[in-house]
């Protein structure tokens, strides 16, 4: 995420549980407004605890299978070489991680908002995905 703004990140996954058998979308945010103003000036530093941990609110959602299906079948779909290739210099701006799979076998890709050409589809479908996903959760009691 820039890095003026709350850093956001989702993880869904289906849950297998006998009792309960249906897929959840996590979304944790770094609330960084609230903890950059903690040290706002050198007073206002000395009003907190030594040591400070981050500000991180955290959303559990029950979605619809069918949401973490796509989403799988849209991952599973993309063409990607493992190897990135050149990559822009990139000093500030949106950063994004995709993991996909489970166990021993999975992979995780990190890549910004100016993509090495390969990767470019899966950039162009992480932003359609966090665009499109961002209001389907329904908070879970």
């Amino acid at each position: 995420m820039p890095s003026f703004l709350p850093w956001t990140s989702w993880e869904l996954y289906k849950v297998h549980n006998r009792e309960l058998n249906s897929a959840l979308l996590v979304e944790a945010v770094w609330l960084l407004d609230i903890d950059a103003e903690k040290f706002r000036d050198p007073m206002t530093r000395l009003r907190y605890p030594q040591v400070i941990q981050p500000t991180i609110s955290v959303r559990v959602s029950s979605v619809a299978e069918e949401l973490l299906l796509s989403t799988v079948s849209e991952l599973g779909a993309l063409v990607l070489p493992a190897d990135p290739g050149p990559a822009p210099l990139v000093i500030d701006g949106t950063s994004y991680e995709i993991a996909a799979g489970e166990g021993f076998a999975f992979v995780r890709y990190h890549l910004t908002d100016s993509p090495p050409e390969r990767w470019l589809p899966l950039h162009d479908w992480a932003s359609r995905w966090i665009a499109g996903n961002r209001s389907n959760a329904v908070p879970c009691p």
